[in-house]
């Protein structure tokens, strides 16, 4: 039960995940995969060449072993992380790792993007201040630089934190993370 003034002892923990695609210059596909704390704003980010099922699950893995395992993971109907399309009525690779890791997926509604607003505002924020301000000519390149903007990204403080910081926020909410040796 919640009682104004009284602080739960326990929130319920829910990450929103997507990705978006981008061009180095000489037409390589990139493809930045973002996962946020939808309480603390707490980042990770991986960049692959491709959106595979294969390179959704590794970056799940990345993610919970840096923010720590969710309650939720928020994610759209891409096929990278239903993995439907070759085969109907069976769970894809991604939703069972979210599974096995005691992490329940939850779907957006097809077609509703607006849903995934917080993830989505962060693809503005990385395009913004980081992919716009930046050439890359190779994947190397941007794997190289992309620390700076998650450094930049910790002492951001969007306006739904009320003045907090990302890495204010997230020492705040701890959640277990995903060990090495488990990976």
């Amino acid at each position: 039960a919640y009682y104004p003034g009284v602080e739960p002892r326990y929130s319920l923990v829910i990450f929103s995940c997507d990705w978006t695609e981008r061009y180095l210059e000489g037409g390589e596909k990139i493809f930045a995969f973002h996962t946020i704390n939808l309480l603390t704003h707490a980042l990770a980010q991986t960049i692959r060449s491709n959106k595979s099922t294969e390179s959704a699950c590794k970056h799940l893995l990345t993610t919970c072993s840096q923010l720590g395992l969710p309650d939720f993971l928020q994610i759209d109907n891409d096929a990278a992380f239903t993995g439907l399309g070759r085969n109907k009525r069976v769970f894809g690779q991604f939703v069972r790792l979210a599974l096995y890791l005691g992490i329940e997926p939850l779907f957006i509604p097809p077609g509703e993007p607006e849903r995934n607003h917080v993830v989505e505002r962060v693809h503005g924020t990385w395009a913004e201040s980081f992919w716009n301000k930046n050439h890359f000519a190779s994947s190397r390149a941007l794997e190289r630089k992309s620390p700076k903007f998650l450094l930049w990204y910790k002492t951001y403080a969007p306006p739904a934190l009320g003045g907090l910081t990302v890495k204010q926020a997230a020492t705040q909410l701890r959640c277990q993370k995903l060990l090495r040796r488990q990976i």
